[in-house]
């Protein structure tokens, strides 16, 4: 809850804080609000008032970060999944449009473009070893944030 008067900017605004200033005021007081409606304020400001649960264990927080980390890993790793079998599928299909259209588009690639780099095999292969080094440093650094 906001301690700090701050003017609203609008009717909603408005009725917001007169519902936390009411349901702080009742703690306070011990009572239910005048409109005796319970909001998530009220349950909001009782839990604010009870004392800190002592039972709690000496690595609460570290159980918890660790939890948390897990569903992290298993959300990464299903993308990661997801990620390569994509790959995998474009692979497959940009395999079969070569072997379907054989050397034809090579031909037509190299009269359509003035500059004729791209039809050097070395250029293209220079630019394959590029992105295939970017992807396995990608991956790599997946692993090893889900493995941290």
């Amino acid at each position: 809850m906001n301690h700090t008067p701050q003017p609203p900017r609008n009717e909603a605004e408005e009725r917001e804080w007169l519902m936390q200033e009411r349901a702080a005021e009742a703690g306070r007081i011990e009572a239910q609000p005048d409109d005796a409606t319970p909001t998530s304020y009220d349950a909001i400001a009782h839990a604010l008032r009870q004392p800190l649960n002592e039972n709690l264990p000496t690595d609460f927080a570290r159980h918890v970060a660790n939890r948390a980390r897990q569903r992290a890993s298993i959300n990464m790793y299903f993308e990661l999944v997801l990620s390569l079998t994509l790959c995998g599928v474009l692979v497959l299909m940009l395999g079969g449009l070569v072997m379907y259209f054989g050397a034809g588009w090579l031909k037509l690639a190299q009269s359509n473009l003035p500059l004729r780099a791209i039809a050097n095999e070395w250029i293209v292969a220079l630019i394959a070893c590029l992105l295939v080094f970017n992807l396995i440093s990608k991956l790599l650094d997946v692993r090893g944030r889900a493995a941290h």
